[in-house]
């Protein structure tokens, strides 16, 4: 039973690291990338790339038109990243536990997983503080980061889908980028960025 969300993690780490990549391929080469659904990976123009057809199935190419898309994914992601060494920093790790208030109305007012002290009652938080603060331990801040990376993933932008297109409502053609995930990509896409991305964007501070 714990098996398969640890592969459905690793996949969806596989894509946010895949459309990540695409921005690096246009900042450092100029390039038109594609993702290749044999290799699953983001592929390079053959100049840059040092082969000409990466499969044998070159009609199954998606090209990612966007540029737009690239800049997002990476500017939130390096947010989450920022978020994530800040736990760190922190005390965050995966091998100790949270932080918690002792049921006591001595030193200290919370204590890591460890149980060594964060906080002392001298620096006066009231028990709600106390509370909030552990809530929002390290190691709390670390799963709900690893959370947002499953939901940014999960909410991928596909170059192309079909739907109503923003210039011409009432209308049915191809439009794009869509979300992976709103909607029906191939017949009624929701335009990218969802508002799911654009929420997770908010959270973390990155203007679209």
């Amino acid at each position: 039973m714990t098996d398969a969300p640890t592969r459905h993690a690793d996949e969806d780490a596989e894509i946010l690291r895949a459309l990540v990549r695409v921005e690096q391929l246009r900042t450092e080469n100029g390039c038109r990338p594609y993702r290749c659904p044999t290799s699953r990976d983001v592929e390079c123009c053959r100049i840059h790339s040092g082969f000409d057809v990466c499969c044998d199935q070159p009609d199954l190419h998606q090209p990612i038109d966007n540029v737009d898309t690239g800049s997002i994914l990476t500017r939130i992601t390096a947010a989450i990243d920022a978020a994530e060494q800040t736990a760190v920093a922190a005390g965050g790790d995966t091998h100790t536990g949270r932080w918690w208030v002792p049921d006591s109305e001595w030193d200290p007012a919370v204590v890591d997983g460890e149980n060594e002290p964060v906080a002392y009652r001298e620096s006066a938080p009231t028990p709600e503080q106390s509370r909030h603060i552990v809530r929002h331990c390290p190691n709390s801040v670390m799963d709900r980061i690893a959370a947002d990376r499953r939901l940014l993933a999960r909410h991928a932008p596909r170059p192309h889908g079909m739907g109503e297109p923003a210039d011409r409502p009432g209308e049915y053609d191809e439009i794009g980028p869509v979300c992976e995930r709103c909607g029906k990509p191939g017949e009624y896409g929701v335009i990218w960025p969802c508002d799911d991305v654009r929420d997770l964007a908010a959270v973390y501070g990155v203007e679209l």
